[in-house]
């Protein structure tokens, strides 16, 4: 026998075998933590199809666009493209000036070093929209990319389905893997036509460029959450233990290698490592507690609910005629 109830938090009918009475599950279509009822309840539409990991199926019922976004505080709007707003944080500037200064001693010409630059995150621009569309193939939201000095960050929210969330988050690294043969194509020929000695600084850009993409899809591959590695590995692990306990592994993941990158950015006392690692323990700390929020919010609720039943009044029975 099934017990057929609805779920206190999407309203959708879930339907479980009884002997999962009294027990706690995942509800399939919001995949927060709910209790078992003993009996099916009374009333209840017929539970829609669960999502599939087919991920060309059609979104769940209720799911609505995604409204415009606003800027938050320092983001400069830049431009809509395909229905997605970008942002350029300020401090992208600052860091920007800084780092061509820096770097403007390899050319004879120093805008190289800013056309570097920029080209540098107009690569990661192209990775940030490879999520987004991915995440809309799938059915997912996705309408905003900020750009700020430690890259991009896409904002996506794909179907909870790990068929969805694994294409999401390796369409970004998909992207560095179909530019690094276009870039490694472009700068043999360059090398076939001695464009070294003809024109040094475009070969040192096209060669730059090239390493910088290889670098980018080495970086987004290492397997620590919150990078797209450790995202990618999150989804995997979704497959075989559910949302929850893959997200709390990915978590460790994530605190062991942003302890690791810590240590090496105290030893080669590089400053942008030790902020990368700051960021990387942030995310994996915020995704620790997520599932935990989810199960005290659950608690609470009932507890809610159990303290209205004590103070409401019984029903009266009607009167017999």
């Amino acid at each position: 026998m099934a017990i057929q109830f609805a779920c206190p938090w999407c309203t959708q009918t879930i339907s479980v075998d009884d002997s999962k009475a009294h027990e706690r599950v995942e509800c399939p279509y919001c995949n927060r933590p709910v209790k078992v009822p003993t009996e099916s309840a009374r009333d209840l539409p017929p539970p829609l199809p669960l999502p599939s990991q087919n991920m060309e199926d059609p979104p769940p019922a209720g799911v609505q666009p995604s409204s415009p976004s606003m800027p938050m505080k320092g983001e400069l709007p830049l431009f809509r493209l395909a229905g997605t707003r970008v942002y350029l944080h300020f401090t992208w500037f600052i860091v920007a000036a800084l780092d061509v200064t820096r770097f403007a001693h390899r050319y004879h010409n120093p805008i190289w070093a800013a056309l570097e630059y920029c080209t540098l995150f107009g690569i990661i621009l192209l990775h940030e929209f490879g999520h987004v569309l991915a995440c809309r193939q799938t059915g997912g939201q996705a309408d905003r990319i900020v750009l700020w000095p430690l890259g991009g960050l896409a904002f996506v929210k794909p179907p909870a389905r790990p068929g969805a969330y694994l294409w999401s988050m390796a369409a970004g690294p998909l992207v560095n893997v179909i530019l690094f043969p276009l870039f490694t194509l472009f700068a043999f020929v360059l090398i076939k036509l001695q464009w070294k000695i003809v024109h040094p600084d475009f070969y040192r850009f096209i060669l730059t460029v090239c390493f910088m993409n290889a670098a980018l899809l080495f970086f987004n591959l290492i397997p620590v959450y919150p990078l797209d590695g450790g995202q990618i590995l999150r989804g995997l692990l979704w497959l075989k233990v559910g949302p929850s306990r893959s997200l709390k592994a990915a978590s460790i993941i994530g605190f062991g290698g942003a302890i690791l990158i810590a240590l090496g950015a105290i030893a080669s006392r590089d400053i942008w490592l030790g902020i990368i690692a700051f960021f990387i323990f942030a995310g994996a700390r915020a995704s620790w507690r997520a599932p935990q929020n989810l199960a005290v919010e659950f608690v609470e609720s009932e507890e809610a609910a159990r303290r209205l039943a004590a103070l409401s009044p019984p029903p009266i029975p009607e009167r017999q005629l």
